[in-house]
């Protein structure tokens, strides 16, 4: 999956199950990281046989932690996200005394060992930026808040792709106590770090274009971009921007060789009916 962090030793690994253990019908293949709650197990399906994602809650935890963990699994693994920069939810269950989700495995790095290597360009930048507000911008639509979002929670997939990942720290509306409005925030100040760091790691010598870094820099709670869907709204217009002014540029050039060979054959002595002949205009015209 991708999930090569440091790992949090305030969780012990004897708090969870052991490899090749079996829960349900997965089997626990490899250990991928720890968290403070739990840890995430690259995984077999037994009976579909494919490789998946588990993250499996310590048994310490209190009673509603692990309560919640699996009433919301369940309701992502229901709704049956299909998107290409949302992890994909296949079930959540309890075995052994230990509550699970089952994820959708991802080959690739974090975007935070990404960013790491300062080498990104402008263009990547953007392309990142956008599949970033858009994926979220999605879940908001259905109801699904993160609550949690920074480079070590988006994976950059071995084809480049990018996606939102662990959804179970704070999943949905679900979680007691936070609203709406609140969720709204935390996504949108969360979307907005992201946002920095993809920007603070360009390769030397990359710029960050005038109408982004505009756009960025009015990001946030109090500021003109309040929600992540404002501010994905405000990348496509963006993006359409750029998309008429290549547009307008291509034509130019278009334009301007039209008129070069134009020009050119214009200038061009007239040839003689021998000299046509075996042509295929004059095949053509014969």
């Amino acid at each position: 999956m991708g999930l090569e962090e440091k790992i949090d030793l305030r969780l012990s690994t004897e708090e969870l199950p052991r490899i090749e253990d079996t829960l349900d019908n997965y089997t626990l293949k490899k250990l991928i990281t720890l968290t403070t709650r739990g840890g995430v197990f690259l995984g077999q399906d037994n009976v579909l046989g494919r490789k998946v994602a588990i993250k499996v809650l310590s048994p310490n935890l209190d009673d509603e932690r692990k309560k919640q963990f699996i009433e919301e699994g369940e309701r992502l693994a229901k709704l049956d996200i299909k998107h290409p920069g949302v992890v994909g939810v296949y079930a959540a269950g309890e075995e052994k005394g230990y509550n699970y989700i089952v994820m959708e495995y991802l080959e690739g790095q974090t975007l935070k060992e990404r960013l790491l290597k300062n080498n990104i360009k402008s263009r990547r930048a953007r392309e990142m930026i956008a599949s970033i507000t858009d994926s979220l911008s999605f879940c908001h639509e259905i109801g699904i808040y993160h609550g949690d979002i920074k480079p070590s929670n988006v994976i950059e997939k071995n084809d480049g792709g990018l996606v939102i990942i662990d959804f179970g720290s704070r999943l949905s509306l679900g979680e007691i106590s936070r609203n709406v409005q609140e969720m709204e925030k935390i996504d949108i100040e969360g979307t907005y770090q992201t946002i920095k760091e993809i920007l603070e790691s360009l390769a030397p010598n990359e710029k960050i274009p005038g109408g982004l870094e505009k756009i960025v820099h009015e990001t946030g709670p109090d500021r003109k971009y309040k929600t992540v869907r404002e501010l994905d709204e405000a990348l496509q217009q963006y993006k359409g921007i750029l998309r008429r002014k290549f547009l307008g540029i291509a034509g130019l050039v278009a334009a301007s060789v039209c008129v070069c060979v134009g020009g050119y054959f214009y200038n061009q002595k007239p040839r003689t009916p021998e000299e046509n002949r075996g042509s295929l205009q004059y095949i053509i015209d014969e």
